[in-house]
């Protein structure tokens, strides 16, 4: 961004429009909400800033009267296992509170106590008193229940599966791949986790045939794979290149100790999901999902006890509410109204919004961002009894209202269904059958590409190695024995040794925000001066790395390996990215191009390819871009699906399946399958073709009628 001067009205509803990469962005987020969190965080004590990650200082000359700010991203990150709809809205802090001050308990004897006024009041009490109340029957004093015995995160956690709802017991299914193979190639599934693939060697060391298919091994041989003794040999093991390597201290672990000894060492997201899909997880027997001890049940509130509550839907917490209050002592009232206009206040916004379906107690993480390939779903979250086609080397959108079971249907069922039938594993349990030629897939978004300013255009694709192998290559450098590595800046042999290969320094300038500054040893270029120094064709490396995708075509005509891949950087619109461009500093419609850019160069037919919601945050020029990259894709052989509410997107499939009729429990049916065009001139109803098919009228699209 250069040279802008913007007005923005205060109070009112703004746009920031354009093409991905024109800096809206930038403005909305690195300089009106970077600027608005600063300014309020400046308003903090400095031992509150110093515990607060804090946004830079923007880079502008000014920014005046701007109030402090929130952001709500495109991509939120996925909630914990312990998130429900009531922790993430706050409603459920509220309602334990209610259970707490106006519930109607029992002793341990039994009795049943009313609320009342003073049991309220004992809450409220200090040091032992606190909390303690007599049942007026039997005379017993026991300890009320506080807001905080109701958390299932807290006190409230269920001892079983302590608050999550859930218990983990071992797939015996996953344990064996495929009992047609051999050991040898892949039949215990468990010896694939990382660390584990040698296990083959030590299972044949102790008598275990590994080159016959694993159902003709005797029981003894199955016994020792899988319940053999945790023990240590000395095995010599082979090595394609024909050399052996002897160790004394081998540990042997059985196909099920693989996977519990994975699970401790797991570190990873992507390495605990790989040992999760060992695992079968049920509703937990003590708590029956509730996440919350069973003690606490004996509480109620409006008759009904805490778990009934949270399995209530937004919509019906109103009702709950009227209830209870109708049901409380005149001295109660004022209490009740206080803490239920609290909650109806923290819960309308939601009604607002038409998440009246949602439950309190649903999972924040299940929240809604051939011939034929065909699957049919048993009940899963809210599908009922789905099975659906989807036409082979075409583009399929996949639509609905949200929540109505696209992401369960799509990202949670048939794309693991794909995964595990190709490794010849069993299907996820919720997916009773699937017919498919596809033997892989490749999911595509819009998040960020690469972690830290270190990834740029070059180093996510081939770019950079190819340029490396070209300047080691040259005379000069191998004259100074310089070889790819020194052309790396992430090599200590050709990164700058002030900055490391960063460009920049941080400065740590304790409360305030860290400060960045071009590295004045380097400038900014991140190389040593004299791997600078060396020239391709009057280039240096960095000359290099500095020109546009545009401006380096005709510069690398002669070397096919680089110009291949500029070219379809050109194709996939992104020509006016630099080459040492910061990948993580890409808009979302670039990042998503970008990922798609190694996938245009090779046939991909067998190959599903899965967009979630690719048009979020584009400009309409950039949607027309994407499905130009899409249908290049199809005509590499590609099968693509599109979960989206993009009318254009699906005015641009060949197939759509339409989920609904609305969210929750009111969706999870097909309501419409077919070809665009097809059901928009058809009888079909649903709200999705509602809207499409003022669409089409609005563009005089022409559709034929069918039947």
């Amino acid at each position: 961004m250069k040279n802008i001067n913007v007005d923005i009205p205060l109070n009112q509803f703004v746009a920031i429009s354009g093409p991905s990469g024109s800096g809206k962005s930038s403005l909305a987020m690195g300089i009106l909400y970077a600027e608005g969190s600063r300014r309020y965080l400046e308003a903090l004590s400095t031992y509150t800033r110093r515990r607060i990650t804090q946004n830079k200082r923007s880079q502008v000359q000014e920014v005046r009267h701007i109030p402090s700010a929130i952001a709500l991203g495109q991509r939120p990150s996925v909630p914990s296992e312990r998130s429900t709809v009531g922790s993430m809205s706050e409603i459920f802090n509220v309602v334990r509170l209610i259970f707490s001050r106006l519930g109607t308990t029992r002793c341990p004897n039994g009795h049943v106590i009313q609320p009342s006024l003073k049991i309220a009041q004992a809450m409220d009490l200090a040091g032992d008193k606190m909390g303690i109340i007599t049942c007026l029957t039997c005379q017993v004093q026991f300890m009320a229940k506080s807001a905080e015995d109701f958390a299932f995160n807290s006190a409230g956690a269920c001892p079983e599966c302590y608050g999550t709802g859930q218990i983990q017991t071992l797939d015996d299914r996953k344990i064996i791949a495929d009992e047609n193979l051999s050991i040898e190639d892949g039949a215990i599934a468990s010896w694939r986790l990382p660390g584990r693939n040698f296990m083959p060697t030590v299972a044949a060391h102790i008598g275990v045939r590994i080159d016959v298919p694993y159902k003709d091994l005797t029981a003894k041989e199955k016994e020792i794979v899988l319940h053999g003794k945790r023990a240590k040999y000395a095995v010599d093991f082979h090595t394609s290149t024909g050399r052996v390597f002897s160790t004394e201290n081998t540990l042997y672990e059985n196909a099920y100790d693989a996977v519990y000894e994975s699970l401790k060492s797991v570190k990873s997201d992507r390495a605990m999901a790989k040992v999760n899909s060992f695992f079968h997880f049920s509703t937990c027997p003590t708590c029956h999902g509730t996440r919350l001890n069973p003690a606490l049940l004996t509480q109620t509130v409006g008759g009904q006890n805490i778990a009934t509550v949270s399995n209530l839907t937004l919509g019906a917490l109103e009702d709950w509410v009227r209830a209870t209050k109708a049901d409380l002592p005149d001295e109660m009232q004022q209490m009740a109204t206080i803490l239920f206009k609290n909650l109806l206040e923290t819960l309308q916004p939601l009604l607002e919004l038409g998440l009246d379906y949602l439950t309190l107690s649903r999972n924040g993480n299940t929240l809604s961002t051939g011939e034929q390939t065909t699957m049919t779903v048993g009940q899963y979250f809210n599908l009922h009894d789905v099975t659906i086609k989807v036409p082979d080397n075409q583009i399929t959108a996949v639509s609905g209202f949200s929540g109505a079971g696209k992401t369960s249907l799509i990202l949670d069922s048939l794309v693991p269904a794909i995964e595990a039938h190709h490794q010849h594993e069993q299907l996820p349990e919720q997916v009773t059958q699937l017919t498919t030629d596809l033997t892989s897939v490749v999911s595509i978004d819009a998040k960020l590409v690469g972690k830290n300013t270190r990834s740029t255009l070059a180093t996510y694709t081939s770019i950079m190695n190819n340029l490396r192998k070209l300047f080691a290559g040259l005379p000069e450098s191998q004259a100074h024995h310089y070889g790819i590595a020194h052309f790396s800046y992430n090599n200590k042999e050709g990164a700058c040794p002030n900055c490391g290969g960063l460009g920049s320094i941080i400065l740590d300038i304790q409360y305030l925000p860290d400060m960045e500054e071009t590295c004045p040893e380097c400038h900014g270029n991140r190389y040593k001066p004299e791997i600078e120094a060396i020239k391709w064709q009057g280039y240096s490396i960095v000359d290099l790395l500095a020109l546009s995708v545009e401006e380096a075509i005709p510069v690398f005509a002669d070397v096919p390996a680089i110009q291949k891949e500029l070219k379809i950087l050109k194709e996939i619109g992104l020509a006016y990215l630099h080459l040492g461009e910061s990948t993580p500093s890409l808009s979302g419609g670039e990042a998503q191009r970008l990922k798609l850019a190694t996938h245009l160069n090779k046939k991909r037919a067998g190959t599903l390819f899965v967009f979630d919601e690719p048009s979020v945050g584009l400009h309409p020029r950039d949607v027309e871009t994407l499905v130009g990259v899409i249908n290049q894709l199809k005509s590499k052989g590609a099968t693509i699906m599109m979960i989206t509410h993009d009318l254009d997107l699906m005015t641009n499939a060949d197939y759509l399946i339409d989920l609904g009729p609305k969210g929750g429990s009111q969706g999870g049916q097909v309501m419409a399958m077919g070809a665009p065009f097809e059901l928009v001139a058809s009888d079909a109803e649903s709200l999705t073709l509602s809207y499409l098919r003022a669409h089409f009228k609005k563009f005089q699209l022409t559709t034929t009628k069918v039947g």
